[in-house]
């Protein structure tokens, strides 16, 4: 029927977000969402990466996987260098996300973090060697007022979720929470 053709036309469309250019002006980066076996939306999304001097070269996959398998891959970053992207994945643990750091032209991306809780918008320091971080820990959700919850049900608690920046050294992996300024 026309109304099928109008839904498969609809879950056929492609989201992109997170668009970043490298410091140099020679890549750009991406998200993309992905679409579940039938077609459906899904939660997964990928990284691509391409060279804008060969506008005909393939783009990369820049992934905490196989590249077979689908996570929730974003908010991605370029180090000061342009060799390296940082990003954020759920491959270790569905739902949460930990901070990723791939070299873009030799790929195998390396887990910086072990974090429970919610992360969110990496960025670099100048001379590329740590990385800044919204951190919640211990977040059941993604932080906000728009966020889909659960509505709160039997004995009803009252839990504060503090957002930190967190910063970690990107050879190392140390990590470390700034405090609050008093």
């Amino acid at each position: 029927t026309s109304i099928d053709r109008v839904l498969d036309s609809l879950n056929a469309v492609h989201e992109f977000s997170d668009v970043a250019i490298s410091p140099d002006g020679k890549q750009a980066a991406w998200v993309e969402s992905l679409h579940g076996p039938n077609g459906e939306p899904s939660s997964h999304s990928a990284i691509s990466v391409a060279d804008l001097a060969g506008p005909n070269i393939k783009p990369r996959r820049v992934t905490a996987g196989d590249g077979i398998e689908a996570y929730a891959e974003h908010d991605i970053g370029w180090a000061p260098d342009s060799r390296q992207l940082a990003f954020l994945s759920d491959k270790g643990d569905a739902g949460q996300l930990q901070l990723y750091v791939e070299d873009v032209h030799e790929g195998a991306a390396r887990r910086l973090t072990n974090l429970r809780g919610f992360l969110d918008a990496p960025a670099w320091s100048p001379d590329g060697k740590i990385i800044a971080f919204l951190f919640i820990e211990n977040a059941p959700r993604r932080a906000g007022p728009l966020a889909p919850m659960t509505p709160p049900s039997g004995q009803i608690e009252s839990h504060i979720y503090e957002q930190r920046l967190t910063t970690v050294y990107v050879a190392s992996g140390t990590v470390r929470q700034l405090s609050p300024a008093s």
